[in-house]
């Protein structure tokens, strides 16, 4: 999603874990289909913020891309 909430096409080569060509990984539609469906079921069923004021450092591993403290964010469930 961009800043303004458009959805934007990234290239297969961004998800390394999976792979690409003729060798990536059979799992792949299902594993982002399941991310996705998680984070719609929280953003739908919980208010989420940023905690303010906190260090956010990216890690330099291959396969992934981590913070390397964590993203700290509070959850209020929505009525």
């Amino acid at each position: 999603m961009s800043e303004v909430g458009e959805f934007v096409q990234k290239p297969a080569s961004l998800y390394l874990p999976f792979g690409v060509g003729p060798r990536a990984c059979l799992g792949k539609e299902l594993s982002v289909k399941m991310m996705k469906t998680v984070a719609i079921n929280v953003v739908r069923r919980y208010e989420v913020k940023v905690v303010e004021n906190q260090r956010v450092a990216m890690t330099n591993k291959v396969l992934s891309l981590t913070t390397r403290h964590g993203l700290k964010v509070t959850l209020k469930k929505r009525l």
